[in-house]
């Protein structure tokens, strides 16, 4: 299955598989760890509430936002995902936190099914 369908069947619910959130954040996850650091942490300049414009934006924004969606994606039922969703939230608005990164990448890694 690729990412964009993964992101589609995740989005059209709100209980989506604990599995299929994590195949699909690892994927994400390594796909930005092969970018250019300095593509991965540039910043599009924009104020809050906008599109995301660059890939680490991009990135960011669709972690955060499968993760959102999930009801149980919460500190009391699942504090791991919780605790990405809040990294991934972070680097929306601060992608050229590097420390951010390699600690989302960290946790990600770390994930167990």
């Amino acid at each position: 299955m690729t990412e964009d369908q993964l992101f589609n069947k995740i989005i059209n619910t709100t209980h989506a598989p604990r599995g299929l959130l994590i195949r699909y954040i690892q994927s994400r996850c390594a796909r930005a760890r092969g970018i250019p650091l300095d593509e991965l942490v540039k910043k599009s300049g924009n104020d809050q509430y906008r599109d995301p414009v660059t890939i680490g934006e991009k990135i960011a924004g669709d972690i955060h936002h499968v993760l959102v969606q999930q009801e149980y994606v919460n500190w009391s039922e699942d504090p791991e995902l919780a605790d990405i969703m809040g990294l991934a939230y972070g680097l929306t608005d601060r992608t050229e936190d590097e420390k951010s990164w390699e600690e989302l990448f960290k946790k990600v890694s770390d994930l167990g099914a």
